[in-house]
């Protein structure tokens, strides 16, 4: 495991202690998470980014639109339906 020294203002400091404290967990194990969940969150956005960059927009739009001409008001298609519509286009 690696160790990590940085400079935080000292009023930051005093917040993440009292979070942490809050949650019952160190200092350590709370940045620790904060880390994961921001590194998770980055790679999340660069992967759908990616994605997306292979999609047709035209032929989305085409697809949702076939999808919501089905539904009816409060009432929306099954899941069966869904499928269905998507093997289609």
């Amino acid at each position: 495991m690696a160790t990590l020294s940085i400079r935080i203002p000292d009023h930051l400091k005093e917040k993440v202690v009292a979070v942490a404290r809050q949650q019952g967990v160190s200092m350590n194990n709370f940045i620790t998470s904060c880390l994961s969940s921001a590194v998770a969150q980055e790679m999340t956005r660069a992967f759908l980014t990616s994605r997306l960059k292979k999609i047709d927009p035209d032929k989305t739009k085409a697809a949702f639109e076939k999808i919501m001409s089905k539904s009816h008001a409060g009432q929306g298609p099954s899941m069966r339906e869904i499928d269905e519509l998507i093997q289609q286009k």
